[in-house]
């Protein structure tokens, strides 16, 4: 199992929290904790439901994944391009219907706030990075 947490941060100094991606990021989060969906706590909770479910050897790995292509490593760089990528195409399927139904905004303002977070997306002096939680385990054999 994986899944990316909305939980974005820094190596260095963090960016001020009232950055339009910081808000969006934070009311995606309220509006899914609202529905019974939260996004932001599914990932901490894979080990537990993987270990009701029967798996043995179960591992966490955290990779720590850039948000655009500012890093100087060039695989990071690579990685940083498709998670940037990632989140301007699929931002506004995440947002537009929780926002409109749950945090009752109207199109329009979601539509501004969007604008103002993909700008966010792209800007490389942010240097922002996300974890991606990896669970790993196995079905235990069967004693004969």
């Amino acid at each position: 199992m994986q899944e990316i947490p909305l939980d974005p941060f820094t190596d260095g100094t963090n960016p001020p929290s009232d950055l339009p991606l910081f808000q969006t990021l934070k009311m995606l989060k309220e509006a899914s904790k609202i529905t019974g969906r939260n996004f932001s706590a599914e990932a901490h909770s894979f080990k537990d439901q993987m270990r009701e479910a029967g798996f043995v050897d179960i591992e966490e790995s955290r990779i720590k994944i850039p948000l655009g292509p500012w890093h100087a490593d060039a695989t990071q760089k690579e990685i940083g391009r498709y998670n940037m990528l990632c989140c301007l195409e699929g931002i506004e399927a995440y947002t537009l219907a929780l926002f409109t139904r749950v945090l009752e905004m109207s199109v329009e303002e979601v539509q501004t706030l969007l604008t103002k977070t993909h700008k966010d997306i792209r800007n490389k002096k942010l240097r922002i990075y996300f974890w991606l939680i990896v669970v790993r385990g196995r079905k235990p054999t069967n004693a004969c």
